[in-house]
């Protein structure tokens, strides 16, 4: 049977190589992680832009196209499933709820009223 070095319990040159690799590990997932827990700037600005309140009908289309360059009808498909992501709620819990609220009661009133 080998029995360790007297000295070899106070060397502590591996485990702090080991340590240094797993932090080094931790810090890399880190930052993946707080990557993909963030909003982009598109989605961002989508969630900034919808906070607005539009009281003429038609400019908040025209708003669309001229801020976005795309459609009203894929800007309301892209904010739908913007509401849905957890990062949005943490952005902006307010206007996501609202929206969220507001999704919901859609289809109930038309439900409702037919």
């Amino acid at each position: 049977m080998d029995t360790p070095a007297p000295n070899a319990a106070l060397d502590g040159g591996d485990m702090a190589r080991d340590f240094a690799a797993a932090l080094e590990g931790v810090q890399v997932d880190a930052a993946t992680i707080i990557a993909e827990t963030t909003l982009s700037a598109d989605q961002r600005a989508i969630l900034d832009f919808e906070r607005r309140w539009w009281s003429q009908a038609g400019a908040k289309e025209q708003a669309i196209r001229d801020n976005f360059e795309m459609s009203p009808m894929r800007y309301y498909q892209t904010l739908n499933a913007l509401i849905d992501l957890p990062q949005a709620v943490s952005y902006d819990p307010v206007l996501v709820h609202r929206l969220r609220r507001v999704r919901t009661a859609a289809p109930r009133a038309r439900r409702l009223s037919g």
